[in-house]
Formats: C-alpha cells, structure tokens, sequence
C-alpha cells in the first residue's frame, strides 16, 4: 500500500508592479507537480483580503520572485527571511532586481523562461517535500551512521 503524500502550503510572493499573472502564477499552474499541492497566491479572489503576515505562517515553503519590486514586497520579503522557513528567491535575468536584496536573501537566482522558473520550483518543492512532516520542516539531515567501538 503507497502512503499519500501531504500536500505542501507554498506561498509565492511578488511585486503588485510585475504582471504576475502571465509571468508567474500561469507557469506555476501549468505544472503538474506543484498541482498536487496547495499553491497560495495573495492576489486570488480567496487571499486577496488576507494579511500576508497570516499566509506567511501557512505556508510550508516560500517562493519570492524579485522583478519588478514594490513597497509591499519589501515587507514580505523581511517577514519570509524572519519566518525561518525555506526560501527560493528568483528573479528574471533580463528584469533583475535591486541589489539591496542580497543583504535580506542569499542565493538569487535568475531565470530566462518559463520552463526555467518552472523547473526551479518544482526541484525546490522536491528537494523539502520529504523533509517536511505533518507541517513542521524536520531540520535533521542524516550525513552519516556512527560506529559505535567496543
């Protein structure tokens, strides 16, 4: 019998300047993979009114996309980091970012396509999807077995 697998809460932040729609919320949808877990943007009609404090603290994993940045997205960007909780930082290779970022985020990375950011999603959400149980990231990583000597 195949344990189901419980899906992940992943929050995806973005400018309210980028058109987020067509650059990242369609090839996000358009994976099978992340379809089978629960993919929270703030601008549906269901998150809309929420606070994004509150969708922060849902959220199993975290997805900031850089371009295009607003005063807003400063704010979420500092709740992530403080959040503790996984991070993938992207932003478009042509649209780039502000630097002052790198002091908040470590390892941006930059993305030319769709299947680009697509993939880089879904080897983020594999790479935690096993190392997360019943909502909570389990920090053990298991590098090695210790011998005990006689």
């Amino acid at each position: 019998m195949e344990i189901e697998e419980k899906p992940l809460n992943i929050y995806f932040i973005h400018s309210l300047k980028s058109n987020f729609n067509k650059n990242l919320y369609l090839p996000v949808l358009r994976s099978n993979l992340l379809s089978k877990h629960h993919l929270i943007f703030s601008q549906t009609e269901e998150n809309k009114s929420k606070y994004y404090k509150d969708l922060i603290a849902s959220a199993d994993l975290i997805v900031i996309e850089l371009s295009d940045t607003d005063m807003t997205l400063n704010m979420e960007i500092k709740e992530a980091a403080m959040s503790r909780k996984p991070l993938l930082v992207l932003a478009h290779k042509v649209r780039g970012y502000d630097d002052k970022y790198q002091a908040i985020v470590k390892n941006i990375i930059g993305y030319g396509s769709e299947e680009e950011l697509r993939h880089y999603v879904e080897t983020f959400v594999n790479n935690y999807k096993d190392r997360i149980s019943q909502g909570k990231l389990d920090p053990t990583v298991v590098l090695g077995v210790l011998k005990q000597s006689n």
